[in-house]
């Protein structure tokens, strides 16, 4: 998708004639937002792009149709949008194979970042649980989360959704 987002397309995306161009302009519109962004943000989108709301239609049926692009997420609101993607050197690193010990805030991260990858590239911020019993001792290393996620800004978004939030992997 990285020669994708660079293609002569891109210069002339904002037109949203076609899903194919409609599907570069949301990837490029999402990327800039850092990879991911509550549906409720679409609004923005189709006053960039004019006719880009008749194209895409129904917006879930828009992202299953280009899932190789994006991912969808339940959230307890409207639902998040993230693009496919995101940190793969960092996520192939050799620290990988033990971040599951938490014992450092960079191996820590790392672990966070592959266990919101594994549920999609975003969940509700009341999923910590399910992290902090699979990564024993990351929860004093992560202390308050949103100071966590501030520090890392380069791998995580925080979105407030009405509910606890919801955090994302930057894309």
């Amino acid at each position: 998708i990285q020669n994708l987002r660079r293609s002569p397309l891109s210069a002339t995306a904002s037109r949203c004639k076609t899903p194919e161009e409609t599907a570069l302009a949301l990837v490029r519109f999402i990327d800039s937002r850092g990879g991911a962004m509550p549906t409720s943000a679409m609004g923005e989108f189709y006053k960039e792009h004019p006719g880009a709301r008749e194209v895409v239609g129904k917006l879930q049926g828009f992202v299953d149709q280009y899932s190789h692009l994006f991912v969808f997420f339940k959230d307890g609101g409207a639902g998040v949008i993230a693009t496919q993607g995101g940190i793969q050197n960092l996520r192939r690193s050799p620290l990988s194979a033990t971040a599951s010990r938490c014992k450092t805030p960079e191996e820590t991260a790392l672990a966070l970042v592959r266990f919101i990858d594994s549920r999609g590239g975003a969940m509700p911020t009341s999923a910590m649980g399910e992290f902090y019993k699979e990564h024993p001792g990351a929860r004093e290393v992560v202390g308050k989360l949103q100071g966590f996620v501030d520090q890392y800004s380069h791998l995580f978004v925080f979105f407030k959704d009405g509910g606890a939030g919801v955090i994302a992997t930057q894309g």
